[in-house]
């Protein structure tokens, strides 16, 4: 847990800007370097909850642009929770494929992942409000259908009416992790062998030495391959190359 920049207030009415979608239960306003959400609750009041863009970017990887704009392409689950839950949204229902009803009064520590439910305990004490404490994790959340999510959550605490409630963000980022996976593969390995590059090489030599295990290097080379390419052409060179390095690797693997 670390400390955080989280505001969390109670209104009132809705801001100005805002009152024309005061028929919703759930709104998102993007301001400079924060997001603001906006939710309804029951009793027809509103609560603010501001949370600073960097706090989702820098634990998420940062080597996509897909992330610029986090604010407009990630669906946003919320739910405020004391040890059960007293608020969940439209999304957190399809996030879960459980209905409202049933997210509502059930323990939070069985509508959040296990690794955060051991820690909400101190999350929710006094010294957790006091300090801004917040939790953060990133990780697969299936459902009861089997589909299975990548999921970023942030949860903190604030006092609420004079009663600690807990605030969990869960964003799914599925699609933005399948993208840096594949942007991944492209950058450490070769597009024509399909073998790993000097890139992706020296991160696997670094983790050998990391579990002090013995290893060979090799290099391999293949003399006046320009002839081919010059010859025949640079299509054909690319299929001598990747029938080499099927054929080596087949080698190395007996």
């Amino acid at each position: 847990m670390e400390e955080s920049e989280f505001s969390f207030r109670t209104l009132a009415v809705l801001p100005e800007q805002l009152k024309n979608s005061s028929d919703k239960e759930f709104l998102v306003k993007r301001e400079k370097d924060k997001l603001l959400f906006f939710i309804r609750l029951p009793n027809n009041l509103w609560v603010e909850i501001g949370i600073p863009l960097r706090e989702i970017l820098r634990h998420l990887p940062t080597d996509g642009s897909i992330l610029n704009d986090i604010a407009d392409k990630v669906p946003v689950g919320i739910l405020l929770f004391r040890e059960k839950v007293v608020y969940s949204n439209d999304f957190l229902e399809k996030l879960l494929e459980k209905s409202r009803e049933a997210i509502i009064n059930s323990p939070v520590s069985e509508v959040l992942p296990k690794e955060i439910g051991k820690r909400l305990k101190k999350l929710l004490s006094r010294e957790g409000v006091e300090k801004r404490l917040t939790i953060k994790w990133i990780g697969p959340l299936e459902s009861p259908s089997g589909v299975k999510r990548t999921v970023l959550i942030i949860a903190s605490s604030a006092e609420l009416r004079e009663e600690i409630t807990g605030i969990a963000f869960l964003f799914d980022i599925t699609a933005e992790k399948y993208f840096l996976e594949k942007m991944e593969d492209i950058y450490s390995y070769d597009v024509v062998t399909e073998l790993p590059n000097f890139r992706k090489a020296l991160e696997f030599i670094e983790n050998l030495k990391r579990q002090q295990k013995k290893f060979l290097v090799g290099i391999v080379d293949i003399n006046n391959f320009y002839v081919v390419n010059d010859s025949l052409g640079i299509e054909t060179g690319d299929k001598v190359l990747k029938k080499f390095a099927e054929v080596r690797s087949l080698d190395l693997t007996k």
